[in-house]
């Protein structure tokens, strides 16, 4: 859980907004971002992908402004697009179980008390892969916590989670591990896997889950902070953490939920998030088509959750503390941007810390409507309505629905 402190100057020119300004309509609380020169520098945690990448698509002019930090393929998207996706992105992990395939009726980890099928393909995979990409990280298996993924119980999945760890380091003593990756975060499902896991001696280098439960959306932070003190209650308060699956489908491809998500992500401090993809309307998936995980649509046109994460991508400097940790703001010298979810419109927006003089600074809001799956040229541009007040500057959100977003940029003149 984040705590935001707010000091006796912030608060006065908090009531000075509400009640001393006749200009600008006073509204519900607004909201409050802090410019601090120690804040954390912003690593867009959550520009993470999952497949939905060809060896030509998208462009790189489609990719590049989002500034990916990951990609997550299967392995044979690796063999194929994964050179790209090094080029493209900070770190690669596959998904070994997507080689071995999900079908019921087939053969599983441990069937008849045989691994060496799965011990076999999982060597197969580490050098392979890591041929193509060295640098590449392993997750042994996705949701086996999810029936349409792991037909067995839980101890044969524990018991495939060690045998395929001892395999993959067997191949590649330096190949980094994530698991469990489990399609939700359940506290008692993460304590009994690093319970197995530490008496088995094949505890991951990163944990992980994924977050595609439309409740818990808001409630990544504290996913995060009851992940956090699982590990230090075991000495592994150094574990990297990671969400290598974020947002349901109910929410994917609307822009003012993509914020909420994005928001807490980077303010966790987390070694980063991947998008989820899903099937859409007309029933392809788009992780299967080069979309950027629904970004784009299926004839490489922007939707507007990718105008949202073309403007995460441009963010810079460092996070300011803010009021709400569903908002996302960074400073940059004379150059403040916010990221605002649409359950905020028509609110005030009180930046404090700005150098003097204040009048200086001039605002620039941009909308980004709610479109779900239709494409989108360009946000749209909002009047600004702002004025100095006290030592913080006032601007005016525009009117937004729950599912829109919009971008505030603040630039010293």
């Amino acid at each position: 859980m984040i705590v935001h402190r707010v000091s006796t100057l912030v608060v006065s020119s908090l009531w000075l907004c509400l009640f001393l300004s006749g200009r600008l309509a006073a509204v519900d609380a607004p909201l409050l971002v802090d410019v601090q020169p120690d804040g954390a520098p912003i690593a867009w945690r959550a520009s993470g992908f999952l497949h939905s990448l060809s060896p030509a698509l998208p462009i790189d002019e489609r990719i590049i402004p989002l500034r990916p930090q990951r990609w997550r393929l299967s392995p044979d998207l690796a063999l194929k697009a994964g050179a790209r996706a090094a080029r493209l992105a900070q770190a690669i992990e596959v998904v070994v179980s997507d080689r071995h395939g999900y079908r019921e009726a087939g053969a599983w980890p441990g069937d008849n008390g045989d691994w060496s099928a799965w011990e076999t393909l999982v060597a197969e995979v580490t050098t392979t892969t890591g041929a193509v990409a060295p640098q590449r990280r392993l997750d042994i298996w996705n949701e086996a916590d999810a029936k349409t993924f792991w037909q067995r119980d839980r101890g044969r999945f524990l018991e495939a989670w060690s045998r395929g760890w001892r395999a993959a380091r067997k191949a590649d003593p330096s190949v980094q591990l994530i698991g469990p990756s489990y399609s939700f975060f359940d506290l008692a499902d993460l304590t009994a896997f690093l319970d197995h896991c530490q008496t088995a001696g094949t505890m991951p280098d990163i944990l992980s889950w994924h977050e595609l439960r439309d409740r818990d959306v808001e409630r990544i932070g504290e996913h995060v902070a009851s992940a956090r003190a699982l590990l230090a209650a075991r000495g592994l308060a150094a574990m990297p953490i990671e969400i290598n699956e974020y947002l349901p489908r109910r929410f994917h491809v609307v822009p003012g939920a993509t914020v909420v998500a994005i928001a807490q992500i980077e303010r966790s401090g987390i070694s980063g998030a991947c998008r989820s993809c899903w099937r859409e309307p007309d029933g392809r998936s788009n992780g299967a088509q080069p979309t950027l995980d629904g970004l784009l649509d299926f004839d490489q046109q922007p939707r507007a959750v990718w105008w949202v994460m073309q403007r995460y991508g441009s963010m810079s400097g460092r996070l300011c503390r803010a009021s709400d940790p569903l908002v996302l703001a960074t400073a940059d010298g004379g150059h403040v941007q916010v990221l605002v979810p649409g359950r905020f419109g028509g609110r005030m927006l009180m930046v404090n810390g700005l150098s003097a003089p204040l009048a200086g600074w001039k605002g620039d809001i941009e909308l980004v409507p709610d479109l779900q799956y239709a494409p989108l040229k360009q946000p749209v541009r909002c009047p600004v309505v702002q004025e100095v007040v006290g030592d913080g500057l006032c601007v005016k959100l525009p009117p937004m629905q729950a599912g829109d977003a919009c971008f505030v940029t603040l630039r010293q003149h």
